[in-house]
């Protein structure tokens, strides 16, 4: 018994050893040290926002920074009010100065000096400068008074017409004319003073024109001198195109590029003098013979001399232009049409059936025919088309001619000549 209750002892020490082991363990136990709730005191939610706090933002950005930049009494800094008042106070001691100085000379020799002393000579020079400058302040005040009086006085004339037209557009400035009993377009006043060369001629030709008699004539000088100021040709820009047409004219040539660039060049400028023609209103060339000194019809004839030579080596799109360009040309000047119509509807014709354009040509051909006397320049320039590209055609036409002309045409022997081919 005593052995077992030893060994039942030694059980009850072993288990409760074992229960102190187990009981010693928990409370040696560290996650409860470091649990969830403790290292939310280490990361709070309030450290945040002393590291990013909404009160350091304005302090880096503030509406007091601003200013100090761009300051309200940044403006008084010019002084420029004062800048005069200062000059004149200078300019009136440099007068009471001159004036001191005058008093000091004008003094008489013979005058009786009290003492010879320092003092004396200073009261005596105060005493007579006090009067001088009195006269100085008051010359400067006077002076002041005249500078208001003529300030206050009204402007010039011109200037005054100046400030009630002015600034204006193009638009403008023609409806002010219009209200003065004016009616012209803006290429018309370019045109009178193409013609009379200066604005004052050009003046003098509208109040002629328009019968002007109750207007303010500086009114007008200020609203035409600005109208014409903005114009893009003048009566020297003629003068020299005198030059160039003249040297086209007689320019010489050895090759067809030569030739090509001649025709460039003529037509350019034929282009120029309709456009003046349709700018200025102008029904025939009259006019463009007095401004360049050429006359145009002598110019498009050696223009439309260049363009049978080189057209028919040319695209079909330059023969298009061509018969577009002189078509114009001959509806704005009727001079130029009454001389050249006629004379530009065979050349065209002769060039269409070179580019293979025959229904064309031919049509032309057969129009003019019929409307003109003179048949045998017609039938020649007609088969005369024809004899390089088909020469069976060319004869035809040449026997035809013979039903109507005969030994007594000009034309006669080159229609035989190209029917004996």
């Amino acid at each position: 018994m005593a052995k077992k209750n030893d060994v039942l002892k030694k059980k009850i020490e072993k288990k409760a050893e074992a229960v102190k082991e187990v009981v010693g363990e928990e409370p040696a136990v560290e996650p409860k040290k470091i649990t969830a709730a403790e290292e939310p005191k280490k990361i709070a939610a309030k450290a945040a926002p002393k590291r990013i706090s909404a009160k350091e933002t304005p302090k880096k950005i503030t509406a007091k920074e601003e200013p100090k930049k761009i300051a309200a009494k940044a403006a008084p800094k010019k002084l420029e009010n004062k800048a005069e008042p200062e000059e004149k106070e200078v300019a009136a001691a440099v007068e009471v100065k001159k004036a001191v100085r005058k008093a000091k000379t004008e003094t008489p020799k013979a005058e009786a000096k009290p003492k010879k002393t320092v003092k004396a000579k200073t009261e005596t020079t105060e005493e007579k400068a006090k009067p001088a400058r009195k006269a100085a302040k008051k010359a400067v005040e006077e002076v002041k008074e005249d500078k208001t009086k003529k300030a206050v006085k009204r402007p010039a004339k011109k200037a005054e017409a100046e400030a009630v037209v002015l600034p204006f557009t193009v638009e403008e400035g023609i409806q002010k004319m219009n209200a003065m009993n004016i009616f012209y377009t803006f290429d018309e006043y370019h045109r009178l003073l193409i013609e009379n060369e200066t604005i004052t001629k050009a003046i003098e030709a509208i109040i002629d024109e328009c019968k002007l008699v109750d207007f303010d004539r500086s009114v007008l000088e200020v609203l035409y001198g600005d109208l014409v100021r903005r114009v893009d040709v003048k009566t020297s820009d003629f003068k020299a195109m005198k030059k160039t047409l003249e040297e086209i004219m007689n320019r010489k040539t050895t090759s067809f590029e030569e030739d090509s660039q001649l025709y460039h060049d003529a037509f350019y400028f034929a282009g120029k003098l309709l456009e003046y023609g349709e700018r200025f209103k102008l029904s025939t060339t009259d006019k463009l013979k007095a401004w360049t000194g050429v006359d145009m019809v002598q110019y498009y004839n050696f223009y439309m001399d260049m363009a049978l030579k080189v057209l028919p080596e040319w695209a079909d799109k330059d023969v298009d232009i061509y018969e577009d360009f002189m078509s114009e040309v001959c509806t704005q000047f009727t001079d130029l049409c009454a001389e050249l119509e006629f004379r530009f509807q065979i050349d065209l014709a002769d060039i269409q059936i070179a580019h293979g354009f025959y229904s064309k040509g031919d049509s032309t051909f057969e129009y003019l025919l019929r409307e003109n006397e003179i048949k045998d320049y017609i039938y020649y320039r007609y088969a005369h088309a024809y004899v390089d590209i088909n020469l069976d055609k060319a004869k035809w036409i040449a026997n035809r001619a013979f039903a109507v002309v005969d030994k007594r045409y000009v034309y006669y022997p080159l229609l035989v000549e190209i029917a004996n081919r």
